[in-house]
């Protein structure tokens, strides 16, 4: 608890501080421009400049209640697992042939909806490549067996639409939480090296809490360059967790006939981690 105390009274401090000395070096800047007009008496002048400030200031202040910009764009690794997927005999085909973990690539573009809490709308797309020994039924013994030297490949693709929501309510609020949600599209072309392949699309859903840890203040120069050159207001770094429930397929034959499917079941935990840049 008193470490906790320690921590929210140096971050008070800190933006105490900080916005102290942004006020003071902006009125300088401003009564050094103002000073270069001759005809303005020095008295006037530094009355103007306590004005001026106070009005850049407060626009400063109703930008910064305005918190993560409108657009965001995050990059990072996920990890999960097919556990659940192409159960056999009780055991995960899956699993057997490509492992417990999996690892893919998590992209995320997202736009600023409402402005009273920032609300996202966001599309995620998280590719990857995974590759293992294929592993087949013993009809015989009633076993799962490995193929020998069978090996069978996967490109595996899971994409959605969602919202989230920030609990950001300061201007460089160190940790700020978020909630999502948001609908999912599975889709994997497995093949094999001795010939053969299945593709598959399956839907679902998920629900995701995480939170963002801010960087901007740890590097003010690159802070600088990255707002300065390329648009980019702020950028953290993110730790996610995601539930998915994933396996309703299309039946076969109908054009959108949802069924529940207990063999392409998809439905994971992923853990995701990168950078977040909001512009």
């Amino acid at each position: 608890m008193l470490y906790k105390l320690k921590l929210k009274f140096l971050v008070n401090l800190y933006y105490k501080i900080s916005q102290k000395i942004i006020g003071f070096w902006q009125k300088i800047k401003l009564l050094q421009k103002i000073k270069n007009i001759s005809f303005i008496p020095r008295a006037f002048a530094d009355k103007l400049a306590d004005k001026l400030a106070e009005e850049e200031n407060q626009n400063n202040d109703n930008n910064n209640n305005n918190n993560l910009s409108g657009n965001k764009f995050h990059f990072g690794i996920s990890f999960f697992n097919l556990k659940k997927a192409g159960i056999v005999n009780g055991q995960s085909t899956f699993e057997l042939t490509y492992g417990k973990n999996i690892f893919s690539l998590d992209l995320e573009y997202g736009k600023r909806i409402f402005k009273l809490v920032p609300t996202f709308i966001v599309f995620r797309f998280s590719p990857t490549y995974i590759r293992g020994k294929r592993v087949v039924l013993d009809e015989t013994k009633g076993v799962i067996v490995s193929s020998g030297e069978n090996y069978s490949s996967m490109i595996f693709s899971s994409s959605g639409l969602g919202l989230q929501v920030y609990g950001s309510f300061v201007a460089e609020q160190i940790l700020v939480p978020f909630l999502g949600v948001r609908g999912i599209v599975d889709n994997f072309l497995e093949y094999y090296d001795i010939g053969g392949s299945k593709f598959g699309t399956v839907f679902g859903g998920g629900l995701e809490g995480g939170v963002l840890f801010i960087l901007d203040m740890f590097d003010r120069r690159s802070e600088a360059i990255l707002k300065s050159d390329y648009g980019v207001e702020d950028t953290y770094l993110f730790f996610k967790l995601e539930f998915i429930s994933a396996n309703i397929v299309r039946r076969a034959g109908a054009f959108f006939s949802p069924i529940k499917s207990n063999y392409f079941d998809f439905s994971t935990r992923v853990f995701s981690a990168g950078i977040s840049l909001f512009f």
